[in-house]
């Protein structure tokens, strides 16, 4: 990204066009006699001139864009390639158009300074898991909460959608704190087991999406477990950090780590339901076969992936999460045990440029 794209990521055209006019006055101030510019309505009338081409040299390219389209929409229309009524296409706006709806809704939200005040996660996985962690959001595109935004980041297999990546690399200076892999793979029983190819194309496309971005992001896997009915139950967060070059064996260290604090947990919800058996079930799958989560895993920790894996999160599928307001989703406390702010990460697991 050059740097005249990066100030108009950051303050806009209008920005710009304030700073330029800022310098030709006190050029002219200091250099105007050079120009016969000596009286300061000479001066006055040199800046209304030179801010006039200024004007026009910013909005060139918007200017150009807009005779372009017009002129070929009337040809298109003419040739009768675009319907009359062109309502459908206005019901989805492009991409950058959806970005600067996030950026004045946060900003108007959290004040001008949004970006260091909220945490930001892209959400990948396929569209009907995604939608049983959180619903809507794949239609949305993003859904806010308490400070925290999530970002629709697509199917890992399916094509990528790029200029939506492309877009959002102008929501702010990180465009996001991490990425969030949903997927039912590592329960008994809700999906097929994951194979090496699925979690190939998975690393395929966070490293695709994280090179879009222009940042290597930390990646946290979502695991949805089985859980009959889980309405009055309360939540907790459920899951672990991983350390910086973690392998299999830490790996499956952390998960037994988590098995006391799931018994005495599941034992106190059970008894006052018998329903709520959910962690529990997690605590006996882990006691008696943890290498069935482990092993998956493992193939994400390789080396040559460069995948910054950073933690793992088990859960049953929301409940009752759906809002009637749009852009709104309902946080839980199982949000919590991913890190609020990405300096709570090991040094080597932080977001870091990609270099481009």
């Amino acid at each position: 990204m050059n740097k005249l794209a990066c100030l108009s990521g950051r303050f806009g055209r209008p920005g710009i066009v304030f700073i330029g006019v800022a310098a030709l006055w006190w050029l002219i101030t200091r250099y105007g006699a050079y120009l016969g510019a000596e009286t300061r309505r000479d001066q006055i009338l040199l800046l209304i001139l030179l801010s006039l081409g200024l004007l026009f040299v910013c909005y060139l390219p918007v200017m150009k864009k807009y005779v372009q389209e017009l002129t070929y929409r009337r040809r298109a229309r003419k040739e009768q390639r675009l319907p009359d009524d062109e309502e459908r296409l206005a019901q989805t706006p492009p991409r950058y158009v959806t970005v600067q709806d996030i950026r004045h809704t946060l900003r108007r939200q959290y004040g001008r300074f949004w970006g260091r005040k909220i945490r930001i996660l892209l959400i990948t996985g396929t569209a009907s898991e995604v939608e049983l962690l959180t619903p809507g959001l794949t239609e949305q595109f993003w859904q806010e909460e308490q400070g925290t935004l999530l970002l629709w980041g697509g199917d890992p297999s399916q094509p990528e959608n790029a200029d939506w990546l492309a877009a959002l690399r102008r929501l702010r200076y990180r465009p996001a704190d991490g990425i969030v892999w949903v997927t039912s793979g590592l329960s008994e029983t809700l999906s097929a087991p994951l194979t090496e190819d699925a979690l190939d194309r998975v690393s395929r496309a966070v490293s695709s999406c994280c090179e879009r971005l222009g940042w290597r992001l930390p990646l946290y896997v979502w695991s949805l477990q089985e859980s009959p009915d889980e309405r009055g139950r309360i939540t907790q967060p459920v899951g672990c950090l991983l350390p910086a070059e973690c392998r299999s064996d830490k790996l499956k260290a952390q998960l037994q780590a988590m098995l006391p604090g799931l018994v005495t947990q599941g034992i106190q919800q059970i008894c006052s339901a018998p329903r709520y058996y959910f962690l529990l079930s997690l605590a006996e799958r882990f006691r008696r076969n943890i290498d069935a989560v482990v092993e998956p895993l493992s193939v994400l920790l390789r080396s040559y992936r460069q995948l910054l894996l950073a933690g793992i999160v088990f859960s049953p599928a929301t409940v009752g999460g759906e809002r009637s307001v749009r852009h709104r989703w309902r946080m839980d406390n199982r949000w919590e045990a991913l890190p609020e702010t990405v300096q709570q990460l090991p040094v080597r697991l932080q977001p870091s440029r990609t270099g481009h």
